[in-house]
């Protein structure tokens, strides 16, 4: 009897450690640029299911400023001719301004704990859009809140 019992808790035990790896190799979503499948939903991205990872909670989009001024406004987004199709900011407010050559706008915004941003480098973030439309539709993107807009000396406008 006590044989039996120490043979159903090591086949217990033993099964449990290898779905404990099986789930460490294939069941937990690895971090990182991870495509996003195309639902067909409405075009609104970046839900709450996202995998959080470390990233700045404030980040810089320059533009022309009628385009910071909308993006303001509407908080929406639309993706030009970028590879990867998505939006792109920056942690460092000297790159943001470099993008709008004097005389645009650079908008703030407030990143979600949730979202999950690609960094490309020396403070680049992208939040991709697959089969983003260039030039054509804007996208909602939650958790990429724009809370305001700066001339390229840092002065609020908005």
């Amino acid at each position: 009897m006590l044989e039996t019992f120490i043979l159903v808790v090591s086949f217990v035990v033993v099964g449990l450690y290898v779905l404990s790896e099986l789930m460490k190799n294939h069941g937990v979503p690895r971090r990182g640029n991870v495509p996003m499948r195309n639902s067909g939903l409405p075009p609104i991205f970046g839900a709450p299911n996202g995998y959080a990872s470390f990233q700045p909670t404030t980040l810089y989009h320059g533009t022309s400023l009628q385009n910071a001024f909308e993006i303001y406004n509407s908080g929406m987004w639309m993706v030009g001719n970028s590879f990867p199709p998505a939006v792109w900011m920056t942690d460092n407010f000297a790159v943001a301004s470099g993008y709008i050559k004097g005389t645009g706008g650079i908008v703030i915004i407030s990143v979600a704990p949730w979202i999950r941003l690609t960094n490309r480098g020396a403070g680049v973030f992208t939040y991709e859009i697959p089969s983003a439309q260039p030039w054509i539709e804007y996208y909602q993107v939650q958790g990429l809140k724009p809370v305001g807009v700066l001339d390229v000396n840092g002065n609020r406008l908005a």
